[in-house]
């Protein structure tokens, strides 16, 4: 096993992890969440979406480049990888 299989390793690890604290908190808090009232929830939801829409829209094109530039590089690990 060399140095750079090691380091994918932790970095699955540390990724695993954060996927785990992440159900976890989503778990802990969905009783606060399940307190607010539907007319609150509804209005969050609507102008949360709205300006979620407004800013992935400002910034498509640099969302794009970072796109094609990850799937390259996730790409060029699964060759090296392999080879």
């Amino acid at each position: 096993m060399n140095f750079y299989t090691i380091y994918r390793l932790i970095l699955l690890l540390i990724t695993l992890y954060g996927l785990l604290q992440l159900t976890i908190n989503l778990f802990k808090y969905k009783p606060y969440y399940e307190k607010i009232p539907v007319w609150m929830k509804n209005y969050i939801f609507h102008h949360g979406g709205k300006f979620l829409w407004k800013k992935l829209g400002e910034h498509r094109r640099d969302l794009i480049i970072n796109g094609l530039l990850l799937a390259i590089l996730v790409f060029l690990d699964i060759v090296a990888f392999i080879y």
